[in-house]
């Protein structure tokens, strides 16, 4: 992500993400470009581009409580306004039901797995027994 700038910090919209700048020693200042990249994300309708992005959208999988509290309060704020507001929560919705789905797919996935894995099994013991073995 590079480094962090002074603009950048200067910059951060929301108090979840100044909070944590307050918790965090300038040695593990990487995890304040992180949210402060998830926090330009968020306003920026999710557009973003390259392998970076890609990357972003990654992250913010393993930090589901930074993005809902950034999104919680952008939405909740008095200087943006209510349409943006909106678009930030439908988006946000529509990330929920994603990661829904996805987890959903993921189980079945994981049941059919499980299942050929069994008839598999059972098909190599029937063949270990025709072949004789105990």
């Amino acid at each position: 992500m590079g480094e962090i700038s002074a603009d950048t910090i200067r910059n951060v919209k929301t108090e979840y993400v100044r909070s944590i700048i307050k918790e965090t020693p300038w040695e593990r200042r990487s995890r304040i470009q992180y949210l402060v990249s998830l926090e330009r994300f968020i306003l920026n309708d999710w557009v973003v581009h390259g392998y970076a992005g890609a990357m972003l959208r990654h992250q913010i999988r393993s930090n589901s409580t930074a993005h809902r509290c950034i999104v919680e309060e952008l939405v909740r704020c008095d200087w943006l306004p209510e349409e943006r507001k909106a678009t930030i929560q439908r988006i946000y919705q529509a990330y929920l039901e994603e990661i829904q789905t996805q987890e959903q797919e993921d189980i079945e996935l994981d049941r059919e797995t499980r299942l050929a894995d069994r008839l598999a099994d059972e098909e190599a013991l029937k063949a270990w027994t025709e072949a004789g073995g105990l």
